[in-house]
């Protein structure tokens, strides 16, 4: 004969899920999460990897590129109005530690599955190689425009240059110039 809490695991599933101590609101809070899959394992490697990247691509630019490079000689060589000052760069160290915090945390085996990483971990594997990529870009000082040349947008460009106080200087490259100038940076 069974006993009475094996009548109940048959008859209800969901009461036998809280018995064997599964909570929905546990699994909101992050416990009792599935089981990791594939995806969940390949997103919180890349986000750490990502996480790593943006974090040494500032001495990784100044490296490759030279001292003139560095994100704070490139910001002064052309003072703006809202130029920072060259001590609010710092805040970038304590951005950087927080990034590899949250890319370490979601690398514990209980963290893979649950949902707020599954929603936001590409958003910051994305985010962390855009600024990977924006740091390697600003050191080249050149600022590609996705736009064709007309007069219209070579006025706005003129007298927003002429605003701010910045050189303007228009490199014409069709429609290869910035694959062929990042391939150039690559070799």
């Amino acid at each position: 004969m069974p006993h009475w809490y094996e009548l109940i695991l048959i008859c209800d599933p969901t009461i036998a899920r809280f018995i064997a101590g599964f909570r929905p609101e546990a699994e909101e809070a992050g416990h009792n999460v599935p089981m990791a899959r594939t995806s969940d394992r390949v997103r919180v490697i890349l986000v750490a990897v990502t996480a790593v990247l943006q974090t040494f691509a500032v001495p990784l630019t100044t490296w490759m590129l030279g001292p003139s490079s560095a994100t704070s000689t490139v910001s002064e060589a052309y003072r703006s109005p809202v130029t920072p000052a060259g001590f609010s760069f710092y805040i970038w160290g304590l951005i950087y530690l927080g990034c590899l915090a949250i890319a370490a945390y979601q690398l514990l085996p209980g963290q893979h599955a649950r949902r707020v990483h599954r929603r936001t971990g590409w958003w910051l594997a994305g985010g962390f190689l855009a600024n990977a990529f924006s740091v390697l870009i600003f050191g080249t000082r050149v600022i590609w425009l996705a736009q064709e040349e007309t007069p219209e947008l070579r006025h706005a460009a003129e007298a927003a240059a002429a605003k701010l106080g910045l050189p303007l200087t228009v490199v014409p490259t069709g429609t290869s110039g910035l694959e062929r100038a990042l391939a150039s940076l690559l070799t």
